[in-house]
């Protein structure tokens, strides 16, 4: 009974680790195409956007007050097409970003990721999807 016990505990631990690598990737597909838009400490006020197409920063710029954030270019690619583009370098680069979006989280800094036309996480939206990845 306690080899048994043991077993299942393992294979619980083995499938919440899936699930939790499962979000993960899903999470990292969708940085892959989207536009981030953040406002640094010291220039209050003042957004910054980059958006990234296939995993890769293609544009840095800011935002005019008033400005919406862009929509980025590639957010119509399907799944299937961004996990064929994924290599280890887009892979290092979307961990790279996941952390740092964690620290504007953390600091409560204004932040902001566009994914679609109709889709932007605000910062409690980045918030939450974070405790899941």
């Amino acid at each position: 009974m306690r080899h048994s016990l043991r077993v299942a505990g393992m294979m619980e631990g083995i499938l919440v680790h899936a699930g939790q690598l499962i979000r993960r990737a899903r999470w990292l597909c969708l940085l892959q195409e989207a536009t981030i838009a953040w406002e640094t400490e010291s220039d209050s006020g003042l957004r910054h956007i980059l958006i990234f197409e296939q995993g890769e920063p293609s544009e840095y710029s800011t935002l005019a007050e008033g400005q919406s954030i862009p929509v980025p270019p590639g957010f119509h690619r399907r799944p299937a097409s961004r996990r064929s583009q994924f290599d280890l370098a887009t892979y290092d680069r979307l961990r790279v970003l996941t952390t740092e979006l964690r620290r504007l989280v953390k600091e409560d800094r204004w932040v902001a990721i566009r994914i679609s036309p109709s889709v932007t996480l605000d910062i409690n939206g980045i918030a939450r999807a974070l405790q899941w990845v």
